[in-house]
Formats: C-alpha cells, sequence, structure tokens
C-alpha cells in the first residue's frame, strides 16, 4: 500500500518561518496572524467543490455504542522521566486499542493531553513530547493509530478503495471518542481539562473528532490538511493512485466526507493552534493545510514553519524513533497547552 510519506525524508534542523512586514528584527518567530497565509509554493488549485451529506448524516457514521464495558487494562510500566508510563488497552467498538498513559509524578488528578500519531508513527515518535509536559504537571495518552494493529494493518491511507479508507477513519475517530471515555473514568485525571495533538494523519482525525465532541478544551494540529481528498490527486500525480481523472474523482467525491473542513467548524468553545508546514515536496498542500486553518472557529493561531520537504517538521522519517522534545515546534505547543488547557 502506498503511505503518505512517498519521497526519502530527512532529519532536518527546523528553521521557524519569517512572516509580516518589516526589518528582519521585527518580524514576529515564525507566528502568522490569525487569518494570515504564508507566500504559496506553486500547486495545482485545491478541489473544493463536493457535495456534503447534511451535518446530521456525517454525525451517524461515528455513532458509537456509549454503553461498551471500557475494558481497561494495564500491561506494564516503566519509569521514565518523573513519571510512569503504562501500557495500556481498552475496547472500542469491539476491538482493543493498545495505548500508552503517562502520569506525572506527585499528587493528581492531573489535566491531561491525547496524542494521535500519524498513520506511520509509532506511539514512541510522540511520546517524548508527553513526557516532556508532564514535568509541567500533565498527564498524557498516546492513542495507537489503527495501522499500527491488527486487523487494521496498511489499511489507513488511500487505497483507492473508498469504503477502506472511510471505515479507517471512523475507526480511529472512535477510538479517540473511547479514550476520552476512559480518562473520565481514571482518578488520576482531570476530566475537565483535556487537550489533543494530532500529527499529520492525527491532526485530520482530531479535526473530525473537534466537530462530533466538546469535551476537549484545546487542540494543536501539526501538518493538518482541511482536504484528505487532496491527498489522492497528488497519489495519482505521483503515479501511485488512479488510473484516470474519472476514477480520481469518484475517489474523492466518495470520501470528501472525511475532509477536515466539513467538521472543525462544528466546534463549540475550544482554542485551535495550527503548526503548519511550508515546501512538503509533494506531501501535504499548503491550501490544504490554510483551508482548515480557515474553517475553524476563534480563538485559533496558526504558526508555519520552513522544513525542506521534512513531513515530520524536523523529526525522524516514517515515525520509527523518538522525535526530539527540543524542537521549537514541540517547544511552541507545549507553552501553548499549558496556558489552554
Amino acid at each position: 500500500m502506498m503511505r503518505r510519506t512517498v519521497l526519502p525524508l530527512l532529519v532536518v534542523v527546523l528553521v521557524l518561518a519569517s512572516c509580516g512586514g518589516g526589518s528582519e528584527e521585527n518580524k514576529p518567530s515564525g507566528s502568522v496572524t490569525s487569518g494570515a497565509s504564508p507566500t504559496p509554493s506553486p500547486t495545482p488549485e485545491l478541489r473544493t467543490d463536493y457535495d456534503i451529506p447534511p451535518w446530521s448524516e456525517l454525525v451517524a457514521m461515528y455513532d458509537y455504542d456509549t454503553s461498551e464495558p471500557l475494558g481497561y487494562k494495564v500491561a506494564g510500566k516503566e519509569r521514565e522521566h518523573g513519571a510512569t508510563v503504562y501500557d495500556i488497552e481498552y475496547q472500542s467498538s469491539g476491538y482493543a486499542v493498545p495505548g500508552s498513559l503517562v502520569i506525572p509524578d506527585g499528587q493528581g488528578p492531573f489535566p491531561v493531553v491525547v496524542y494521535l500519531p500519524a498513520n506511520d508513527a509509532h506511539n514512541a515518535f510522540l511520546l517524548p513530547d508527553a513526557l516532556a509536559l508532564a514535568q509541567e504537571g500533565y498527564a498524557g495518552l498516546v492513542v495507537t493509530s489503527p495501522e499500527k494493529r491488527e486487523p487494521f494493518a496498511d489499511f489507513f491511507y488511500p487505497t483507492f478503495d473508498a469504503d477502506t479508507n472511510i471505515e479507517a477513519f471512523v475507526v480511529y475517530v472512535t477510538d479517540v471518542l473511547r479514550g476520552i471515555d476512559l480518562l473520565q473514568t481514571l482518578p488520576e485525571i482531570d476530566a475537565g481539562r483535556i487537550g489533543l495533538v494530532g500529527h499529520v494523519a492525527g491532526a485530520d482525525v482530531g479535526a473530525i473528532v473537534a466537530g462530533l465532541d466538546d469535551r476537549i478544551d484545546a487542540y494543536v494540529f501539526m501538518v493538518g490538511e482541511g482536504y484528505f481528498t487532496d491527498w489522492a490527486r497528488i497519489l495519482t500525480e505521483l503515479g501511485y493512485g488512479a488510473d484516470s481523472e474519472s476514477e480520481l474523482l469518484r475517489y474523492q467525491d466518495r470520501t470528501a466526507v472525511l475532509n477536515g473542513v466539513n467538521y472543525v467548524g462544528h466546534n463549540q468553545g475550544a482554542a485551535f493552534l495550527f503548526q503548519a508546514a511550508k515546501d512538503l515536496l509533494n506531501d501535504v498542500t499548503e491550501p490544504s493545510q490554510q483551508a482548515l486553518f480557515d474553517a475553524a472557529p476563534e480563538p485559533k493561531t496558526l504558526t508555519w514553519y520552513e522544513v525542506n520537504g521534512d513531513i515530520w517538521l524536523g523529526c525522524p522519517p516514517h515515525g520509527k524513533d523518538d522525535c526530539d522534545p527540543g524542537l521549537p515546534v514541540f517547544v511552541d505547543h507545549r507553552a501553548w497547552l499549558e496556558k489552554n488547557v
């Protein structure tokens, strides 16, 4: 199956984008004011002309049995950097969802941040960020992507089987909602203070969650795209996708129900931080990232990062290794979460 990362990626050092007018000394450090956009790289026009079902039908796609027992289990634990990391499992629509629960040292209950890795990333990819935030008294729940477990392996990103891709998104979204249900039962957790960090595909899923659930106070979307459907076009242009323009259009029409722009604007009461990446070498386009920001309600903040083609915002390719929590993108959103969760 073709995965999201289609070009070799190198670990790079982040250089924050300079935006706004005035001299170099007077420019903000990487931030863009709400509503502003960078000078875009040359990309094909983003397709947005989709016939979307009524909101009630979109919401119904993600209905799940709230009475299903959570089946919470702890498989093991390890001490790391002033916190305890528990290997956990809980039930979601009949499936066991593995995850990592980070509990800081000290007296709870603790505010908590839910972490959603990209489809191609392991939990350990975002775990260092959760551990860094634990030093400030925040718990963390890293939800394992469906692609990292049976029976869902290798079906998350476009196979040009629309039903399969829709099912994958529904599974991931439901897993997140069930994870929030679980957090509300744990005495160590302050269920009134919840944040979410979504990375690439995790950001796409997070945008859907934002429209369905009002229990989360603050969302961080790292390279989130407003139009999942645009990725199908990118794959096709690279020779891995549809065999014809008509096949591509049919696939996009069917999977347009997954586009984050359909959901995020329905959120009530949360704050949003968008960490967008420029020059992604045919991965997620800048217009698609901008579209997700534009669709979100206030209060919202957009920051662009120059990454020279590295989709992971300075992290190891494919999420096979830990990501350095000292990278600016992580330092920035932890500081923001501490103010908003």
